[in-house]
């Protein structure tokens, strides 16, 4: 379920760079199909990744910088031996960076509606104090639909997020139980 949620909103990210909306149902069906794929095939799922930002912020609107990246990534095999002598602890710097690129859309978070905001801060909080985007995720999907409920506005919840909050409480329930 995370990797759906993730590339749900990494491809809304990515078409509101572009400006774009409307390109998102395209970019969620390919990721669909890639997604689908990696299962029958056994291999990694596919995410929407901060290579398509890059590409977005650069000037790309085709799809030719991710031909480009893929091919990048596939001449990349050649050099493994060279690429393991940079340290893991490398990468850091970069995925702070990222983050901090990342907050930059907490401005958009409605602060008036504590029911809307409330939530969101707390993915955004227990995120990294669990050391698990699952966890802060199922926490905030949780959360979400039992405010709305405590505070009466229970109408405004579609019924599939009710049923997202289930299945992130069975399998917390599962998960912490066995």
């Amino acid at each position: 379920m995370v990797i759906v949620f993730e590339n749900i909103g990494l491809i809304h990210g990515h078409s509101n760079m572009l400006n774009r909306p409307e390109s998102s149902k395209k970019s969620l069906q390919a990721t669909a199909v890639s997604v689908l794929s990696s299962g029958i095939f056994g291999t990694s799922p596919t995410v929407a990744s901060v290579e398509a930002a890059a590409g977005i912020t650069a000037g790309g609107r085709t799809g030719l910088t991710s031909i480009v990246t893929g091919c990048m990534f596939l001449l990349s095999i050649l050099f493994i031996p060279v690429i393991k002598i940079v340290p893991a602890s490398a990468v850091s710097p970069i995925l702070i960076l990222i983050g901090l690129l990342m907050l930059q859309n907490i401005v958009h978070i409605s602060m008036e509606d504590l029911t809307e905001s409330f939530p969101a801060l707390l993915i955004i909080v227990l995120i990294p104090l669990t050391y698990s985007i699952a966890d802060g995720m199922a926490v905030g999907f949780i959360l979400y639909p039992l405010i709305k409920l405590l505070m009466g506005k229970g109408k405004e919840i579609h019924p599939a997020l009710y049923m997202i909050a289930i299945l992130f409480i069975s399998n917390m329930v599962i998960q912490y139980v066995f």
